[in-house]
């Protein structure tokens, strides 16, 4: 009977974890988190490759939280960004609002780490 109870107390461990990070990312993601909370993000952005202009004017926007910045051509014609961010919730959800607002984006995706 307690190792059954064992077994479950890990899987529940592991599914808080899960929800807890699922959580956190929406809140930065809907801008609802907490000014002044410090986290760590990742941020992928693709876009055509005529279509840079938006892209630089909103990295410069936030050079204060872009800890690193990759740009790489997954095609001919598609480009792919990738943001390491680090600072404030609020700006991080910015900078990802930002890029989700801009019609020649393809997709972007946030991810707290």
């Amino acid at each position: 009977m307690w190792s059954g109870l064992a077994s479950v107390r890990r899987i529940d461990t592991g599914k808080v974890k899960y929800v807890y990070y699922s959580f956190a990312g929406l809140y930065v993601a809907f801008g609802i988190w907490p000014h002044g909370r410090q986290v760590a993000a990742i941020l992928a952005v693709t876009h055509n490759q005529e279509d840079e202009e938006p892209v630089t004017r909103i990295k410069h926007s936030f050079e204060d939280i872009i800890r690193t910045h990759l740009h790489n051509k997954i095609t001919r014609t598609n480009c792919v960004e990738l943001f390491l961010l680090e600072g404030d919730a609020q700006k991080i959800a910015s900078m990802s609002n930002g890029f989700q607002k801009e019609d020649k984006m393809k997709s972007v995706k946030l991810v707290i780490v």
